[in-house]
């Protein structure tokens, strides 16, 4: 039986998801529920009191989506997917939404055929995304490099001794204060003393270090 999935639904959803090979994040999937229900859009099939199959639906604009389409792998075969999508799209419909979209990953392009057979089509796009909420589960770490104003690196502990400026990579071995990656180039932070056993070539010294941490 197909219905309308609850709050309550969560915990069930998460293990179908994963039972599935889809990816998602955990700790968001209550959250993302909550968001969404008053639309009435996240559609389950319930069987004996287990969830054999669920569709994530949403739509912004004139277009519907269609996400996490999933069915239990030992119900697959049954027209559980089939039914649950025809019934996301009867739903869209009913709301004004006269074109439904969907993501496909690559690694999943498989199930691409699925979808031909229910008169979707493939079109040549360009998908970009981007994270406007720091700290959030699923966050990207930051890619060596690019740490905020450039600075990639701090290590070691300052030294009471002078620091000066070279450019270019630090060589093997030579652990600098820390590496500024700009366009114009590479410059290294590191002690003096480093500097002349490296033997890298300098014209500033500095007379002090000032961090300032955000």
């Amino acid at each position: 039986m197909i219905r309308s999935a609850t709050v309550r639904d969560a915990a069930r959803l998460t293990d179908l998801w994963r039972a599935a090979g889809l990816r998602f994040h955990p700790d968001l999937a209550e959250r993302e529920l909550a968001s969404v229900l008053a639309r009435d859009l996240v559609l389950v099939d319930e069987e004996a009191g287990e969830l054999t199959g669920t569709v994530f639906g949403t739509y912004d604009g004139t277009r519907g989506w269609v996400h996490r389409l999933a069915t239990r792998p030992d119900r697959r075969g049954r027209g559980i997917a089939s039914a649950l999508l025809a019934e996301l799209e009867r739903r869209l419909r009913a709301v004004g939404r006269p074109k439904v979209n969907l993501l496909i990953e690559p690694d999943n392009a498989a199930v691409a055929s699925f979808y031909t057979r229910r008169g979707y089509r493939q079109d040549d796009l360009l998908f970009m995304e981007k994270w406007i909420i720091p700290n959030e589960p699923g966050y990207p770490a930051p890619a060596p490099g690019s740490a905020p104003g450039g600075w990639r690196d701090i290590q070691p502990d300052l030294a009471a001794e002078p620091y000066v400026f070279t450019a270019g990579e630090p060589p093997p071995g030579v652990s600098p204060f820390a590496v500024i990656r700009e366009d114009e180039g590479v410059t290294v932070i590191l002690t003096r003393a480093d500097a002349d056993r490296a033997g890298l070539a300098y014209d500033y010294v500095a007379a002090r270090i000032t961090l300032r941490l955000n």
